[in-house]
This record gives C-alpha cells, structure tokens and sequence, in this order.
C-alpha cells in the first residue's frame, strides 16, 4: 500500500548516494518527523534530480518532503517492528529557498550602466 504524503522534519542521517541492483543512482537520508506522541523516522530515497537536491543538505537540515509513503514491517530480536519510507518526488528546504531567494534578488538588482565618458587626459 502506498500513500501520498507531505512530511516535515531534521535530517538525522545525512544523505549518502548509493546504487540500486538495477544499476541505478539514487540519494538515502533519514528524518525524523514529530508525532503527536513522539517523533518518528522515515527513510527518504530520492532519485534523479531531487536526488540532487537532497545531497545539498546535511545532518540536522529541517526539510519537507513530498511523495508516495510505504509502511513495512521487519523483526529485529524475535520483536516487530514497523517502517515507513517515502520516495522523494519534491524536497523543499531552507537552503532551497536562500538559493531562489538570491536568485531572485539578483535579477532584480539594476544593471549597471555603462560610462561612455572617458576621463582620461590621454587624447589632449
């Protein structure tokens, strides 16, 4: 079962790339989102160009993540356990914003205008 979901939360493991069975690159970090009761941990994968992105940030980044949610199951020590992970579709993050931000700011700044007058003595 897969879910369309928005999460919220820190970096707590910095992204590593790594390469699929297929051959395929792509990004894995973890989160931890707050709860109502406590914080919970969500494995992030990324791919392509969001996989990009999410190299950008760091251990401890805040980031919001959007893309298809899978709960999952495993037992460690005869107990089980439940996992959810997400595939990143979209990342925002401060560091996004900043960059845009700038991006922005710059093309807003006016160009500077060329001098044509020539102050040099040279041409008496």
């Amino acid at each position: 079962m897969s879910l369309q979901i928005m999460a919220s939360g820190k970096i707590t493991v910095g992204p590593t790339q790594k390469t699929s069975q297929n051959g395929n690159p792509y990004t894995f970090a973890l989160m931890s989102v707050p709860t109502s009761q406590e914080r919970t941990s969500l494995s992030v994968f990324a791919f392509g160009e969001v996989a990009d992105l999410l190299n950008a940030l760091d251990k401890g980044d805040e980031i919001t993540v959007i893309g298809p949610a899978s709960l999952g199951e495993w037992e460690s020590s005869g107990e089980k356990r439940c996992s959810l992970s997400i595939t990143a579709e979209q990342i925002l993050s401060l560091y996004q914003s900043r960059k845009k931000r700038k991006k922005v700011q710059a093309s807003q700044e006016p160009e500077p205008v060329a001098d044509d007058f020539n102050d040099s003595l040279d041409h008496i």
